[in-house]
């Protein structure tokens, strides 16, 4: 059942914009575990489909994300650009599926981590 734009109900545990706040400092305690960590920013259906304003901010928030994970050592995986090509060359609905991606979707995002990961 669809509730307010949601799938299900949520309940949230700290306030809504504190999201991007936080992220730098998780980053950094990911970074000091010593292990390897991917930190990958999905796109979903309704990003593509939303308000000019709207993605502008979605995408500068990840980026600030991204770039603490990087700050961080971690690797990171920035996949805006591939997904603007793709969406513009084929449109929405070859690689989305509500907000699941296509198995073509899932190409768009695992080739460039396929990539990278070979390449270390």
């Amino acid at each position: 059942m669809i509730d307010g734009g949601w799938y299900c109900e949520e309940v949230r545990a700290l306030p809504g914009d504190s999201g991007l706040a936080l992220s730098c400092p998780v980053m950094q305690r990911l970074g000091g575990l010593g292990l390897p960590v991917v930190v990958l920013a999905q796109y979903g259906r309704g990003g593509w489909n939303a308000r000019r304003d709207y993605r502008a901010k979605a995408l500068g928030d990840i980026g600030t994300v991204l770039g603490c994970a990087r700050d961080a050592g971690l690797v990171a995986f920035v996949l805006a650009e591939p997904w603007k090509a793709a969406v513009e060359a084929c449109g929405l609905d070859a690689f989305f599926l509500s907000e699941h991606h296509t198995p073509e979707g899932n190409r768009v995002v695992a080739e460039p981590v396929q990539q990278e990961l070979v390449s270390r």
